[in-house]
């Protein structure tokens, strides 16, 4: 698949979107749709580009954001709004699959 320099501008467009909206879900097709690309170019196009997936993306950013407020002290209700994550058990999980440590023991560090 060839990358053009608009595909590059599109797709990093996204990353930014994404990195500014990481409470809110989008879908692939929604993305696709917004920016004018189509799954395959979004998909591998990020790939290619960013050396990680899209969703994967998507959740490194979350739990870099996640693990930054709560060594700032910002309580775990807060966070999960803010990194689009409806319940405390999830997010939970989540961060302890990612980091290997629970957001409590991170939050005592």
């Amino acid at each position: 698949m060839r990358l053009y320099k608009e595909d590059a501008k599109k797709l990093d467009a996204i990353r930014k979107h994404i990195d500014c909206n990481l409470r809110y879900h989008f879908t692939i097709n929604q993305l696709c749709q917004q920016y004018g690309l189509n799954r395959n170019k979004l998909s591998a196009g990020f790939k290619r580009l960013y050396n990680i997936g899209l969703y994967a993306y998507l959740k490194k950013q979350r739990m870099i954001k996640a693990k930054d407020m709560l060594q700032q002290g910002v309580r775990e209700k807060q966070i999960i709004i803010q990194v689009g994550y409806k319940h405390i058990s999830n997010f939970s999980n989540a961060f302890k699959k990612f980091w290997d440590k629970s957001p409590s023991c991170y939050k005592r560090r």
